[in-house]
């Protein structure tokens, strides 16, 4: 928590609860939706839960932003 305050990701209230700021809720929807796509994708591959949880979530920590928007262009024009 220490570091996502120093990062200006959060803050902690005076009764501890705590709050994204702006630029950590926009940081967190970047992850979540990085994960949804690539848990999707994962699964419509054939890849079995487990393991495309777990792989969703490296390559959504891993995989440059550039490679993350190419692929997601990629994939919506396959819809």
């Amino acid at each position: 928590m220490k570091n996502l305050r120093k990062k200006g990701l959060i803050t902690v209230s005076e009764n501890n609860f705590i709050l994204f700021t702006e630029k950590g809720l926009a940081l967190a929807n970047r992850v979540y939706e990085k994960h949804t796509i690539f848990l999707n994708w994962l699964l419509s591959l054939g890849i079995p839960e487990e393991v495309a949880l777990l792989d969703a979530c490296r390559m959504e920590h891993d995989l440059s932003e550039e490679s993350f928007d190419a692929i997601k262009r990629f994939l919506s024009e396959k819809q």
